[in-house]
């Protein structure tokens, strides 16, 4: 009689916020009872999946597990899987760091269990087919796939896939025959195998046009079925797991089998041939991985920063040490759950906010090492950063990194060289020296919490695309040219649009910037309003989402005062409108989680507005340095900002 051969499979779960607490309760809790239930049942099979800094910790926190583990292997009950070992999403990431990934988890694998594993699995299933001459040059004989990525496929055949005379075989699995403990397990069972062979109850095998079912009539079928970590507990706790191992070797014992994808694999003499697109799990409601970052803009933002690193990493040839280390911090970064959010819930997305600047702080640490293991000099380059079709300009400066975009003439990354991550990595979007020319009307709005947003989004200047004017790599300078249309109300209501330009240049240095603009009335009448020259910092302590560590200090006249003290703000707590001081020639903001300060110092005195800004990502800081506007036509106004980063002295030992 023909067999329904069943593979089972539990992908446990890392994440890079989790304590050393958290990890000790999820051992108590789950991980300790897997390998009680598996060494208890002998004959109960099972692959597992464990994600690379997991493994690292179990080994090293409790080898009595990875121990036991190593014996159900030996014994043929575990087979443990292999795949990148901090979750990357392979297709994103250059093949160095494919294979890397891939060979350090095998590696470990090997090392604690005695054995390589031989099957692959992917976070989120993020699939590419280029994956394939990776996957067989790292020894990896099969990967284990979501079926949403190859819809219509049939479940219960194996498939080869081949990419430039290298292939991989492949078993998708699919939510629906997921264990369900609210059905009896042997219906489940019956279920199961009724469904595997229903063309053949049918009576329409030999109708179907595909020749591998005709050619394949008399063979065995095979279902992979995940176990989800979470789901796990409450199958073993309702004995229902036990029950279906029961059932599958008594009472089915003659029609159905538990068993390894490569046992199954290795028994097959044909396979069904195909070609899956790039692709990625359903719940992301995306084609592929890269048709997610392009709608998730700070995935995006991340994801570019991470390929600006790989590349400087590629073209070093220092130190071997530092290079290493560099790309293990460079790994870190590439974690999928970095990338991957899940957005529908508050908490999720505050969380992937929390995650993308430990990410960040990676990034920070191999660019560190990579200077150090070559003779770094200080540079400014223009090319595409961001792969949209026009030159970002990098500023890689002693204590900064910055990346300035032509749409805005924004700073719209900022990481300083102190781990400390990226500072204009805000849901809005919007990052640093922002400038906008407001009227009365759109200045009252801005100033008020609950319109900030639209307020921006109707200046001038807010969203447009700068064109360069001048580069000059040499003097670290860079300078854009913006032209908008200022909306106008005179004394009777009457709106008027007239045509107005700005030019902003930046000039950098080792400590900061020299940010100057000079705004220019191009129509024939008068215009008066507010130049505004906007910032907005990133949350960076995450204890609460609706908090603000940013202390403020500024001198306005003859006196200084502080406005902020860098201490837990609760919405409650938050100005309605913006905090507004006149007459300002200094200001200095520090991330008091990190003991970082950047200082403005503009050349004329000026009136300046604060607000932290919450959005579901947490709280931006905003900080908005502005000058009264009275422009005849023709004429123009010149204003300098001086920023400094200010970062703590290392204390003598």
């Amino acid at each position: 009689m023909k067999k329904l051969k069943i593979s089972l499979s539990l992908a446990l779960k890392y994440s890079s916020l989790q304590t050393v607490a958290d990890l000790e309760q999820k051992y108590e809790s789950v991980y300790r009872h897997i390998a009680t239930f598996f060494y208890q049942h002998p004959n109960n099979k099972l692959s597992i999946f464990f994600p690379g800094p997991l493994l690292e910790w179990l080994d090293e926190s409790h080898p009595e597990f990875t121990k036991l583990f190593a014996k159900m292997v030996a014994r043929k009950q575990i087979e443990v899987l292999g795949g990148s070992f901090y979750d990357a999403l392979l297709p994103t990431i250059f093949p160095i760091d494919r294979s890397g990934q891939l060979e350090l988890l095998t590696s470990e694998v090997r090392r604690i269990f005695g054995k390589r594993p031989r099957g692959s699995v992917f976070k989120s299933s993020v699939w590419d087919n280029s994956l394939v001459p990776t996957l067989q040059n790292c020894g990896m004989e099969y990967v284990l796939l979501d079926s949403s990525i190859a819809s219509g496929r049939n479940e219960f055949i194996p498939y080869i896939l081949n990419e430039k005379g290298k292939s991989v075989k492949v078993l998708f699995r699919n939510d629906r025959f997921s264990l369900k403990n609210d059905m009896d397990a042997s219906l489940y069972v019956s279920n199961l195998r009724a469904e595997a062979f229903a063309d053949e109850m049918n009576g329409d095998l030999f109708e179907n046009i595909d020749p591998y079912f005709v050619r394949n009539s008399e063979g065995d079928r095979i279902v992979s079925i995940q176990i989800e970590e979470g789901q796990f507990m409450e199958l073993l706790d309702s004995l229902w797991l036990e029950k279906f191992y029961f059932a599958c070797r008594n009472e089915f014992q003659d029609c159905v089998e538990v068993c390894f994808p490569l046992d199954y694999l290795n028994s097959c003499d044909d396979f069904k041939q195909i070609f899956i697109q790039s692709g990625i799990s359903s719940k992301y409601n995306s084609a592929s991985v890269f048709d997610y970052l392009f709608t998730h803009p700070r995935s995006k933002s991340l994801y570019d920063r991470m390929l600006h690193i790989s590349m400087i990493l590629s073209q070093c040839k220092g130190d071997k040490s530092r290079r290493t280390s560099a790309r293990e911090y460079l790994w870190k970064a590439q974690s999928g759950e970095s990338y991957l959010c899940d957005s529908s819930s508050a908490d999720s997305v505050f969380r992937n906010a929390k995650i993308r600047q430990y990410a960040y702080r990676n990034l920070s640490e191999a660019e560190k090492m990579v200077r150090e293991a070559d003779e770094f000099s200080e540079y400014v380059s223009a090319y595409d950063y961001d792969g949209d079709g026009h030159d970002e300009y990098v500023c890689s400066m002693d204590r900064f990194n910055a990346v300035i975009s032509q749409r805005g003439a924004q700073i719209f990354e900022f990481s300083v060289m102190k781990s400390s991550g990226n500072y204009a990595d805000n849901e809005s979007g919007r990052g640093l020296f922002l400038s906008y020319l407001f009227n009365d009307s759109q200045f009252d709005s801005y100033k008020k919490r609950g319109s900030l947003d639209s307020a921006v989004a109707s200046s001038v200047f807010s969203r447009k695309f700068f064109v360069e004017s001048a580069f000059n790599s040499s003097r670290n300078e860079v300078k854009l040219l913006g032209m908008g249309d200022f909306v106008s109300l005179d004394d009777d209501g009457k709106v008027s649009k007239l045509p107005v330009s700005i030019i902003k240049k930046y000039v950098a240095n080792s400590n900061g910037f020299m940010v100057q603009f000079i705004l220019k009335n191009e129509s024939h009448f008068p215009i008066k309003g507010k130049l505004v020259v906007e910032s907005n910092f990133s949350q960076m302590d995450f204890s609460m989402p609706e908090c603000s560590s940013y202390s403020l200090e500024v001198i306005h006249g003859a006196e200084k005062s502080i406005l902020f003290d860098g201490t837990e703000i609760g919405i409650d707590r938050m100005p309605a409108e913006c905090v507004p001081v006149s007459d300002v020639s200094f200001i200095q903001i520090t991330d008091t989680f990190n003991d970082v300060s950047f200082v403005y110092e503009p050349n004329e005195n000026c009136d300046a507005v604060f607000i932290p800004h919450t959005s579901n990502r947490g709280t931006t800081f905003v900080s908005a340095l502005c000058w009264n506007v009275d422009l005849v036509g023709g004429l123009e106004m010149e204003k300098t900002i001086n920023f400094a980063v200010i970062t703590p002295k290392k204390r003598k030992k």
